[in-house]
């Protein structure tokens, strides 16, 4: 019979394996999610390769023409990389371009093997920071590939038994704010990425105006209150271009190379103060001292839902995250981010609720106390309403790991959804007049639906018959949404090199979008704004480009960036942001202006006013306009009632071919 030590081991030794065969399982799975073609690519497709000098491109037949333009420009990239982090090791890696998702993001991992996953698809509005969407998210990833694969010769011995996840920069001595700041800060090198966009920036500027500039540990991936998700990218790509800037490239790049070694104690604190000579804690001490920021009113402005209201109050408390706001003749509907639904805060005409707003404030809109819930919906890019209110269109990306781009039609009135369309950005509802630019077919239809549809690598606006789409005037029943199947009746392509985004139902007729390009005057690797108008009633199309500065009030080229661009009556809205380091403000444009003699210059107008929290979202309302606050750890509805001063920017009408043959 055994002893009891003898039973004690055997259990200690049944219990053992089964954690090692547990262990295995779990790594397994792991890895099998990882390496696992399917995930990306589906098995049935053919794969072809492009062997460059330092990589091999993976792709589909969809991604062809990603992977050739990309092939064309790779190496070049990849000298630049290492060149600034004086690397002279010669690697290669894998990049796999695949469309299984329309999620459009890339990621690089070292887990089994070094490799680089792009999601060739659509990119969001958020993406107008590059004038190459495509190759400049590939830098992002290579530059991880690159810095993360810097090992003293120990770990390259390790990594080349183990497998290329031993690496110590990433396992040991470094946080995300140091590995993304470095790919930020070199995406955003010559001119173009998130370090030159106010939009991107806003959240290091918040902080400092609102004196909650966090500790670097604080921003390292872990911090514990609501802000936007971006603070390891955007607070850490600012650390590193200020050390970059402040000591050199080559004391960079001597960062890196020790941060590819062990060093007990020390980690990522330990590591800096031995490059640099200093403590990190005083060098972000001296990063967040010397952070500029603008002037800003004194005052916050007026809240749009009464101050002694729940709403309100939970937006002060961070639980309501709004975003996309839009308006109508009826009221106000935004996407909340924080319980993924789409509330409606309708216009309260009754007696009462008028005398009780008066009461409250002077001046106050008159909205219900309470918004109501439309829906509750994944589409959170973007929603717009129709102008007269009647459909509220819902715009993203939908269905997990292997996302669909879609839109969705929601009718004010029947309450429920009446169309669905796929493969489109950015969708939205318009009205027309008679247009001689339609087919004689299309006339009798009075409403379109239209969006940005990416082709290859470059965008097109295509206009479809909404009454087609949604079957209207037919006598088949329909209980559930439609799906669009139809060609469009109008189509019209941008040059590569331009991003269409944001595009409205301008009225009369008219579509307008702003542009994001290559600037043409000025610094040529910088990135400019322009408006594009497409006018149905004669079927043609211009672009709004600033003019020269003898054709404006100012003395210097003024080179905005735009965001968020909306239409109510007869006047477009729009967030603008002077310089990288100014607040989003308010933007306006009469269209009547648009409607003049070839002689009349238009003017966009531009708010002098630069409140803190910024001017997101904008969406008049009669009255006013309302539009987002975002505040370092939440957000708020505000409002203005056009109150203040303007500077006024000459625009330049070039008709649309020309334009194209710039490009």
């Amino acid at each position: 019979m055994p002893s009891f030590w003898e039973r004690l081991l055997r259990r200690f030794r049944r219990r053992r394996a089964a954690a090692f065969i547990l262990f295995a399982c779990i790594q397994a799975a792991v890895v099998s999610a990882q390496i696992n073609l399917g995930g990306h690519v589906s098995l049935s497709k053919k794969l072809s390769v492009i062997k460059t000098e330092y990589f091999d491109f993976i792709f589909a037949e969809e991604s062809a023409a990603s992977a050739r333009h990309l092939a064309l420009c790779a190496d070049d990239l990849y000298r630049k990389a290492a060149g600034l982090l004086h690397i002279r090791e010669q690697r290669r890696f894998p990049v796999l371009l695949t469309r299984e998702t329309a999620v459009f993001n890339a990621y690089f991992t070292t887990l089994p093997y070094n490799r680089i996953v792009l999601y060739d698809s659509a990119p969001p509005s958020s993406f107008s920071v590059f004038s190459d969407n495509l190759a400049s998210v590939f830098y992002h990833e290579l530059v991880h590939a690159l810095t993360l694969n810097i090992r003293s010769p120990f770990w390259k011995g390790m990594a080349a038994v183990f497998g290329d996840a031993f690496t110590p920069s990433f396992m040991l001595n470094l946080p995300s704010s140091f590995t993304e700041g470095a790919a930020v800060s070199f995406e955003s090198a010559d001119g173009q990425g998130r370090l030159n966009d106010a939009f991107s920036l806003h959240v290091v500027r918040q902080a400092k105006l609102e004196n909650k500039f966090p500790d670097w540990p604080d921003v390292t991936g872990a911090y514990g209150a609501y802000t936007d998700g971006s603070l390891p990218y955007m607070f850490g790509a600012s650390f590193s271009s200020y050390i970059q800037q402040r000591f050199g490239m080559d004391k960079y790049a001597e960062f890196w190379e020790e941060s590819g070694k062990v060093h007990f104690f020390k980690l990522s604190a330990g590591i800096f103060k031995k490059v640099y000579g200093l403590s990190l804690t005083q060098a972000w001490n001296d990063f967040k001292n010397s952070y500029p920021v603008p002037h800003c009113e004194e005052n916050l402005p007026p809240a749009l839902c009464s101050p002694s209201s729940s709403e309100h109050r939970a937006g002060l408390r961070g639980d309501h995250l709004y975003a996309n706001l839009t308006s109508s003749p009826g009221g106000l509907a935004w996407y909340d981010a924080a319980s993924s639904s789409v509330m409606f805060l309708p216009i309260e005409r009754s007696e009462s609720r008028r005398k009780s707003a008066a009461a409250e404030a002077d001046g106050a809109p008159f909205f219900a106390e309470k918004p109501v819930v439309l829906c509750t919906s994944d589409l959170s890019e973007r929603l717009t309403f129709s102008r007269s209110g009647d459909f509220l269109t819902l715009s993203g990306v939908s269905g997990g790991a292997k996302a669909k781009r879609k839109a969705r039609v929601y009718d004010m009135k029947k309450k429920r959804f009446v169309l669905e369309l796929n493969g489109l950005s950015g969708v939205f509802t318009a009205e027309r007049s008679d247009s001689a630019g339609i087919p004689a077919t299309r006339i009798a239809a009075t409403r379109i639906i239209a969006g940005i549809e990416r082709e290859g690598l470059s965008y097109s606006l295509v206009l479809y018959d909404f009454d087609e789409l949604t079957g209207a005037g037919s006598s088949a029943p329909s209980k559930s949404p439609s799906s669009h199947s139809c060609a469009p009746f109008k189509r019209i392509r941008f040059p590569h090199g331009v991003f269409p985004f944001d595009a409205v139902d301008a009225g009369n007729g008219r579509i307008m979008c702003i542009l994001k390009h290559a600037s043409f005057s000025g610094e040529p690797k910088r990135l400019s704004c322009s408006l594009f108008s497409y006018d149905m009633k004669t079927d043609k199309a211009l672009v709004y480009e600033f003019a020269d500065e003898s054709l404006g009030e100012e003395s210097a080229f003024f080179n905005p960036s735009l965001r968020y661009l909306s239409a109510y009556g007869d006047t477009l809205y729009l967030s603008c942001a002077q310089n990288s380091f100014s607040q989003p403000t308010l933007a306006f444009l009469d269209l009547n202006d648009l409607e003049g003699s070839q002689d009349d210059v238009p003017f966009l107008s531009v708010s002098n006013t630069q409140y803190s929290g910024g001017v997101f979202y904008p969406a008049a309302f009669d009255g006013g306009l309302a539009f987002v606050s975002r505040f370092y750890e939440h957000r708020t509805l505000s409002y203005t009632d056009f109150s203040g001063d303007c500077r006024r920017f000459a625009l330049k009408a070039v008709p649309f071919e020309r334009f194209f043959e710039r490009c």
